[in-house]
């Protein structure tokens, strides 16, 4: 039986609302070969033991069972086509998932590695990868972040986007599990947290929710994204992907190849 490893960038759950029913598999964009490859949910950017043991257990506890959580919602919510409940509990679970997913990256850590092998150094313990994972990988780096992220954005409200019936595009995923768009300049930037292909949850800066605020849904905690909001946001994911050696854009394969047939991957 294949040993399962540390999946290091997005959780297994969302990988599965990406999968194509036929083939068990989602798509993804590798921006480094310009190719669209299939992987399945449960094999993806794993490695055994990657993060430390507590760390681990930390994930699944504190981000990994609350996303499920953000699942669950959504799936009531898909079926009942109700109230989208957006308190602010609410609101800290999606900042905790923006938080964490920036920390769990690799290439995250990977910027840290001269002070973590100087703080190695000062511990006077030897400066190796294990170490300063235990080091960097901790529950109180984690709340730290947390709450100064909190702070940032503690003005925001949430609302879940909808991609329209109407429209041919849906949401990428990429390895953040989020993507910013919009201006910090011009009332505040929006992070879109993508659960599916047609939903992603928003957090938005209240003083720039007029775009959205007109539609009849919005005080049923939701908001119709159309084609062409869609195609502003492929932009601010592929420079999200590309700053991570696992340059990847997970998204329905029809659209990753209609993306790739206009040439858009290659000049964002």
């Amino acid at each position: 039986m294949r040993a399962k490893g540390d999946h290091i960038t997005i959780p297994e759950s969302t990988l599965r609302r990406f999968v194509d029913s036929q083939s068990k598999q989602f798509a993804y964009y590798d921006l480094s070969t310009g190719t669209i490859e299939e992987e399945y949910p449960g094999r993806y950017n794993t490695e055994i033991g990657y993060f430390p043991q507590a760390f681990e257990a930390l994930l699944s506890r504190e981000v990994e069972r609350h996303i499920g959580i953000l699942h669950a919602k959504l799936k009531v919510f898909e079926e009942t086509q109700g109230i989208l409940q957006t308190d602010d509990g609410f609101k800290e679970t999606l900042i905790r998932i923006v938080t964490a997913q920036t920390f769990r990256m690799r290439d995250f850590f990977e910027s840290m590695k001269d002070d973590l092998a100087e703080l190695c150094r000062r511990r006077k313990i030897p400066p190796t990868l294990s170490n300063m994972k235990e080091i960097f990988y901790t529950q109180d780096h984690l709340e730290r972040l947390v709450g100064s992220t909190n702070q940032l954005l503690a003005s925001y409200t949430v609302r879940c986007a909808i991609v329209s019936d109407s429209a041919t595009g849906s949401f990428l995923l990429p390895p953040t599990h989020f993507f910013q768009a919009g201006s910090r300049g011009s009332g505040g930037a929006y992070y879109f947290i993508p659960m599916s292909p047609r939903y992603a949850f928003v957090l938005l800066p209240r003083e720039a929710n007029e775009k959205y605020i007109d539609q009849e849904t919005w005080t049923q905690g939701f908001f119709d994204i159309g084609d062409d909001d869609l195609s502003l946001f492929v932009p601010h994911c592929i420079k999200v992907a590309k700053q991570f050696k696992d340059g990847h854009l997970i998204g329905e394969k029809q659209y990753l190849q209609h993306l790739s047939a206009e040439g858009l991957f290659q000049s964002a």
